[in-house]
């Protein structure tokens, strides 16, 4: 019987949901303003969060392109360090293979290694120097393997470059095209050059690729990539900021003189080259540290960081005191934390958080509200995002969440795993939805169950007789 009550119930819902698909809110309270005797509220469920270590965080899949490139190193009291490298293959392109015999008398100019800078993720001081040093791969990556971040490769000792810098990712450079029509009417326009970082590279991998390499080397990209496996790039620890760079925006580039001409090889990353980012962190000095797998410390403070940084576990103790009930809107609210010694000017909370569950294997599933909100790009489906309330006065930040799906799944025991886990998405993900933590240096410091501002779980329900 319990059956066709619940088709009979949910019928109503599907109708009132496909009617209003621009609308993509929870409609329990649209509902219960029609209706109040079959709905019910309530927002005094225990929800008990708990600080837990990362899982595996994967930086190179063939079969998932993920387009970005964190580097940097950031040192603070809250998180610790954190530290973000990378290696690149870059590959022949079709300038470089059909130049190879070329280069017979040619003089070396300079070499430089281009990457465009990625401006939805740079977090930290960037007004600060920033080095940051390269080394050639000894050992080759495999495009058709998946690498997690804690993934390391072997280096040549000696640094072929050593850059210092400041940080312009948002400095755009302008250059005037003059033209004309016909009829001589001005249509001149400006060209864009997006901001890239520039390191000049020692000019003997010039000489080795242009010279020492023969045209076995050239004769494909595997035989290229055995004589050069690539590139090794990292930040030095007086860096204060991570930066983010767009992987298929990034070449190596030989500039080179023959016969009086200057000319220029290109070796590009593309969609076929293997790259791995490398994620490092020490919290031993740091205070997340107390909190992380400690559930006492959590009903205070949580604390959630992007690339291989601390996730959130939530689990719902008293959810049997529901009953058997239909759930009709179920979304969680999280109050952002203000604690001394944190620097929220240059560490602003993180700009997207996202809840899933686990499977049989372990593997992080999105709730069907985050898979909705990824496909058609409108965060209203899920939420997740920084909101700002006035209570009293005073100016609170936020974060809401839909969980309605998942939850209902907790209740009626079809949920494999009754737990929810938070991690942090990357601003990119608009761009690349493939991307959950690996875009960011992000990180969030949320007030837990037992604090002034207490995890929330609002939820309208109808009951089942």
């Amino acid at each position: 019987m319990k059956q066709v009550i619940y088709a009979l119930l949910v019928l109503p819902l599907i109708l009132v949901l496909s009617g209003s698909c621009n609308d993509p809110s929870d409609v329990g309270a649209e509902l219960v303003e029609n209706d109040q005797s079959n709905f019910f509220s309530t927002d005094t469920l225990s929800v008990i969060g708990l600080t837990v270590p990362s899982d595996e965080v994967i930086t190179f899949d063939p079969n998932l392109p993920i387009a970005y490139m964190l580097l940097g190193e950031i040192n603070e009291p809250i998180f610790g360090k954190a530290n973000s490298s990378f290696y690149i293959q870059p590959r022949l392109s079709f300038t470089s293979a059909s130049s190879v015999f070329d280069f017979d008398d040619a003089v070396i100019d300079s070499v430089i290694l281009s990457m465009r800078y990625d401006t939805l993720a740079i977090y930290g001081d960037t007004l600060a120097p920033f080095t940051v040093t390269v080394k050639e791969l000894s050992e080759a990556m495999d495009n058709t393997a998946t690498y997690n971040s804690d993934q390391s490769f072997a280096v040549a000792p000696t640094p072929i470059g050593t850059y210092t810098f400041y940080p312009t990712p948002y400095t755009r450079y302008a250059t005037l095209v003059q033209d004309t029509t016909d009829m001589g009417q001005d249509t001149s326009y400006f060209n864009y050059t997006y901001p890239q970082l520039r390191i000049p590279l020692d000019n003997a991998l010039g000489e080795k690729l242009l010279f020492e390499l023969d045209s076995l080397d050239y004769e494909n990209n595997e035989s290229f990539i055995e004589a050069f496996p690539g590139l090794y790039v990292y930040p030095e620890e007086t860096s204060k900021s991570m930066l983010s760079f767009v992987s298929n925006n990034t070449q190596l580039q030989v500039y080179f003189t023959k016969d009086e001409e200057s000319l220029l090889v290109e070796y590009p990353l593309n969609g076929l080259s293997a790259r791995s980012v490398r994620f490092q962190h020490d919290w031993s000095n740091a205070l997340v540290n107390n909190y992380i797998d400690n559930p006492q410390n959590s009903d205070s403070l949580l604390f959630i960081q992007a690339m291989a940084g601390p996730n959130i576990k939530l689990s719902f103790p008293t959810v049997e005191n529901l009953g058997d009930v239909i759930v009709n809107s179920a979304e969680l609210e999280f109050t952002i934390a203000d604690i001394m010694g944190d620097d929220t000017g240059l560490y602003p909370p993180a700009s997207n958080i996202i809840c899933g569950y686990k499977n049989s294997d372990g593997t992080f599933i999105s709730l069907v509200e985050v898979l909705n909100m990824i496909s058609t790009r409108n965060s209203n489906f899920f939420g997740g995002t920084v909101e700002e309330e006035v209570i009293d006065g005073q100016t609170i930040r936020k974060y809401t969440m839909k969980i309605s799906s998942h939850f209902q799944n907790i209740i009626n025991g079809s949920a494999f795993d009754n737990n929810l886990y938070l991690k942090i998405l990357s601003p990119q993900w608009i761009q690349n939805s493939g991307l959950v933590k690996q875009g960011t240096a992000e990180r969030s410091i949320l007030y837990g169950a037992g604090s002034e501002y207490p995890i929330k779980l609002n939820i309208i329900y109808t009951k089942i007789d």
